[in-house]
This record gives C-alpha cells, sequence and structure tokens, in this order.
C-alpha cells in the first residue's frame, strides 16, 4: 500500500465448473459476509470487468488501529495490485452505476463527486477516474474532459437559481423532501448570494449524520439531495453523460493496466 500500512481483508473466489471463468469478491469481514467489491474474468480473455463496489467500513481493517484511512482507497488499491498479478489481463472495466448510499436512496456518485470533490484534487472526475479509468465511448470521453476543465474550485450558484431548484421539488409526488428543503434550507438559500454548492449539500448530508435527527428525517433529507443534485449540476455547468437522443453515455469506463 502507498502508506506502507498492513491491512486485513477477506476474499471468495468462485471458478465455473469448466474452470475458465472467475467470479472474485472483498467481502466484508463482519459475519454477514456482505460483498465490498466483486470482478470477473475469463482465462481465455483479456478484459476484467468490476461489477460491483459498495466498501463500507468493515471491508478493509488497518492492522495499526491508530492510523486513519479511507477505505474506498485501499480497496482500490488491494484490487488494481491483485489483477495486475493475473498476468493475461490487459484492461479492466467497470460499469458506472455506482450510487451513494444514504439512508436508502440512492445518489449518482458520477454526479455528486464531480461537484463536490473537484477541490481536492480530482477536477471534476467521477471516483475512479482518479485511478486512471476513462469513459470507453469517444462522445463520453468529450464530455468527461469538458467537466474536468470546467471545473473550479469555487463551486458557486446564485441564490434564486439554488432556490427556484428546490422549489421544483415540490411537484414530486412526495412532498416530505421540498416541507424539508423549505423548513431547513429555504432560510438559509435566501439569505446567502453567492450560494456555495459543495457546502450546501455537506449541510444536507451532514445534518443527516446528526445523532439527534431521527431515520426517517435523515431518508428526507437524502431523498431531497437526490432529486436536487442533477439539476444542480446542469445548473453549474457541467455536461450530463447523455448523447442526443436523450440515451446514456458514459456507463462504460476503462482502464489500461499493460
Amino acid at each position: 500500500m502507498k502508506d506502507d500500512k498492513k491491512y486485513y481483508y477477506n476474499i471468495e473466489r468462485i471458478v465455473s465448473k469448466n474452470s475458465n471463468k472467475y467470479n472474485i469478491c472483498f467481502i466484508n469481514i463482519r459475519e454477514n459476509n456482505n460483498n465490498c467489491l466483486c470482478f470477473k474474468y475469463s482465462s481465455k480473455e483479456s478484459i476484467l470487468t468490476l461489477t460491483e463496489l459498495s466498501a463500507n467500513d468493515d471491508c478493509v481493517v488497518c492492522q495499526d488501529k491508530s492510523h486513519k484511512y479511507k477505505v474506498g482507497d485501499i480497496l482500490m488499491q488491494i484490487f488494481l495490485q491483485y489483477v495486475k498479478d493475473i498476468k493475461h489481463i490487459t484492461e479492466i472495466q467497470l460499469q458506472d452505476t455506482s450510487m451513494k448510499k444514504c439512508y436508502g436512496i440512492g445518489i449518482r456518485l458520477k454526479y455528486l463527486r464531480t461537484i463536490t470533490h473537484g477541490a481536492k484534487g480530482t477536477f471534476g472526475e467521477p471516483y475512479y477516474a482518479k485511478y486512471g479509468f476513462r469513459p470507453y465511448e469517444k462522445k463520453a470521453c468529450e464530455i468527461y474532459r469538458y467537466n474536468r476543465k470546467l471545473h473550479k474550485e469555487n463551486v458557486i450558484l446564485d441564490n434564486k437559481v439554488v432556490d427556484k431548484i428546490f422549489e421544483n421539488t415540490k411537484d414530486m409526488n412526495n412532498k416530505k423532501p421540498y416541507l424539508h428543503y423549505v423548513n431547513k434550507y429555504k432560510k438559509y438559500v435566501l439569505k446567502t448570494n453567492p450560494i456555495d454548492i459543495k457546502l450546501l449539500i455537506n449541510k444536507i448530508i451532514s445534518k443527516g449524520d446528526c445523532e439527534d435527527i431521527d431515520t426517517e428525517t435523515r431518508k428526507i433529507g437524502c431523498e431531497l439531495l437526490s432529486y436536487a443534485i442533477l439539476p444542480l449540476y446542469n445548473a453549474l455547468g457541467y455536461k450530463e453523460y447523455v448523447d442526443k437522443d436523450g440515451s446514456s453515455l458514459g456507463d462504460i469506463w476503462t482502464l489500461k493496466i499493460r
């Protein structure tokens, strides 16, 4: 590992009857054996497919209990090293359906991280881009490069634009997220101009982490953000990963390892 620390993890390896296909998962160290990262490959093909990535605190444990680390980063490092030892594999592909699980509500990481993590060195990129993954399709690559170039450290919007985006959530079938915005954030938005979008998103997420807030309220905050994340992304000027006909782009990302 880059930090020269020792980590513990579990691997479950399944080989097909004909012994040509392999399914491997890093699994939760606890007894529930939840999948953390899974991939598959064939002994007859040079492309390996990453099928699942859902890191949590029990996926990797450091021998040094006082050491602070990000589980997802360590797990990805372990995975990449593992794959490099499979000599016939030259390329890794993944399908970008990754979500941030927020009390059962899925928020597309592709859009969330482009907004929130650019100032930390990833420059408007999805999570796995910092490991060298790039969109497989040419059009998606163009969008990726545009968004990367566009990103600025100060991700701000006029408060009227932000208010309108959250006001539009009242048209959803579930009115609770809109009422949550009105009660918790509308006053802040109207009094602050311009709005730092990363700060606002972090306020919504961190509010959900407060111990004195019940689970249902936390879930409503996450649902509010799930409705607003794409309109905020678009308002900031980022290009969405869709083709002219509305079909999805950028679902397949690839990394050449040899």
